[in-house]
């Protein structure tokens, strides 16, 4: 009797692991699951393409076996994106929506670099250079730069007060060209 238990029990349990294997198979090797479209709405400042390039998924990828988190985390290296969702559509369609970081001044430290409202070092790309940003200067060179923001409690007073300027009625009437941090009143 134990036997034929033992019997029925390997049986079974060997139908089991056969159709899951089959399962996963069907799942991963199907092409109806293979990417047939990068679905990337709207980027401001980076282009359909950089975003694509920057997920490191390509068409053809399978959307199940996608590393969603991976995906995601590849984006917000780049320091122009602050925020990604990247989500699946089945049957074979990948979403990636980002936010992206807005340039507000430059800050001269050796050179000058764009910056946003919360401190962020940007990459150069040829849109900002249709305008004309506030040129933050005197910023003391021992700030530390971490996750690519830099510390410094005087410039993040100063890009709260550019923000609420750049809401302001003022701001249709007058532009602000230059701060400097280290002279008196700033």
């Amino acid at each position: 009797r134990v036997l034929v238990i033992g019997v029925f029990l390997a049986i079974v349990t060997g139908v089991l692991l056969l159709f899951l294997r089959q399962s996963l198979a069907f799942l991963t090797d199907n092409p109806l699951y293979a990417i047939a479209k990068l679905d990337i709405p709207g980027p401001m400042i980076l282009t359909i393409e950089e975003v694509a390039a920057l997920s490191g998924v390509a068409k053809g990828d399978n959307l199940l076996l996608l590393p969603i988190r991976e995906v995601r985390k590849r984006l917000l290296e780049h320091p122009n994106i602050k925020e990604a969702v990247v989500s699946r559509i089945l049957p074979n369609v990948l979403r990636i929506s980002i936010s992206e970081r807005e340039p507000l001044a430059q800050i001269s430290i050796g050179k000058n670099y764009l910056v946003d409202g919360e401190g962020a070092l940007l990459t150069w790309n040829d849109k900002f250079a249709q305008r004309e940003w506030p040129l933050i200067e005197g910023l003391d060179l021992k700030s530390s730069v971490v996750d690519n923001k830099i510390q410094s409690d005087p410039l993040m007073e100063v890009l709260q007060i550019l923000k609420l300027f750049r809401g302001s009625v003022a701001a249709t009437r007058m532009e602000i060209q230059k701060v400097r941090l280290d002279e008196p009143g700033g």
